[in-house]
């Protein structure tokens, strides 16, 4: 984790967190003088720009009276200048890792690459199993089921026809995933909560031994 201190004017701004420092001037180590009013994309970038690991979503702009998080993702690809703003004196900007929050989607079952998929940004079931390698030859295609936190903390169980939707060609039918969700690929189709998490409670030990999930466990 990198503290650095950047110069303008008698101006300082901090930044914080994973980032990736890769310039240096007559000022020493770890101060910058910016050379005019900058926005927050070019900061970042000036500065060699985030770590591997940096939770481009969830960027913290911290200011006197004011704390806001930016989301890069829109600054960069949707232009959205409420995610690029101008940075001022007495700024601070922190950069956190994914590994700080629980922005996992746990994909399950029988596609070739079962695991925890990061969201970067919005995710569907469709990219979910993309990125989980695609189904096996043993995969049930007709009942892919969505494991989802309801809001009163219980578990709720969506049941979607994936070969229908890419037959079809309907992405409307998509499900959108939210962090902490489970998508399970079974084998034949699925009815029940009950049922659900009688296949797949050795599997949630392991996970929730790891990242702490039990609030799907069945009540």
């Amino acid at each position: 984790m990198e503290l650095l201190v950047t110069k303008f004017g008698g101006h300082l701004v901090h930044l914080m967190g994973e980032v990736r420092t890769t310039a240096r001037t007559d000022s020493g180590p770890g101060e910058w003088a910016l050379r005019g009013p900058t926005r927050l994309v070019g900061f970042l970038s000036d500065h060699g720009g985030p770590g591997t690991d940096a939770d481009l979503m969830r960027i913290l702009l911290v200011r006197p009276g004011q704390r806001r998080e930016v989301n890069l993702f829109r600054a960069v690809f949707q232009g959205a200048e409420e995610d690029d703003p101008w940075l001022e004196s007495g700024d601070l900007v922190f950069v956190p890792s994914q590994s700080m929050g629980n922005r996992k989607v746990f994909v399950l079952g029988e596609v070739n690459t079962p695991g925890v998929i990061n969201i970067l940004d919005k995710m569907g079931l469709v990219e979910a199993i993309a990125r989980a390698g695609g189904f096996t030859q043993r995969g049930y295609m007709k009942g892919v089921v969505v494991l989802k936190r309801g809001v009163d903390g219980q578990a709720e169980m969506r049941v979607a026809n994936f070969k229908q939707m890419v037959k079809e060609g309907d992405l409307s039918a998509d499900v959108p995933l939210q962090p902490g969700d489970i998508v399970f690929v079974p084998r034949r189709a699925i009815a029940t909560l009950q049922e659900l998490f009688s296949i797949i409670n050795p599997a949630l030990g392991i996970i929730e031994s790891i990242y702490i999930i039990d609030n799907f466990r069945k009540q």
